[in-house]
């Protein structure tokens, strides 16, 4: 898998069946992210699992891949791990901005609050 194209601080996300999965590349072919076990370091082949990667633009960090990087280590072997509030996304995101934001579970459940009102109109 061609993984010089990233930089130290990138942040990736690979597809997964049914969500993407995030993290940050932190160069030498390792990508750091959050698994259901803890934040963890592995290879750019594992993290993507033959699935195509992609980098998540942050236009507007105010750190530097290397900081991000740094960021990231700060957590490595935390094991918190909440599919609401403190998942993959979650981490990549604050590791770039320092706002810890997941666009999956904010779609999520605006799509359960758009199923819930059509269930209710229908009483």
């Amino acid at each position: 898998m061609e993984h010089k194209k990233f930089k130290v601080g990138c942040h990736l996300k690979a597809g997964r069946l049914l969500y993407e999965h995030h993290g940050i590349y932190i160069g030498e072919g390792l990508v750091i992210h959050y698994a259901f076990d803890g934040i963890t370091v592995d290879t750019v082949e594992k993290f993507a699992r033959g699935e195509i990667m992609e980098e998540v633009p942050h236009f507007d960090s105010p750190y530097t891949g290397e900081e991000i990087r740094k960021r990231a280590f700060s957590r490595l072997g935390e094991d918190r791990y909440d599919l609401v509030s403190n998942n993959c996304e979650h981490f990549a995101n604050w590791c770039c901005t320092g706002e810890a934001e997941s666009e999956q579970v904010e779609e999520a459940v605006r799509l359960a609050g758009t199923l819930l009102l059509k269930i209710l109109e229908g009483c």
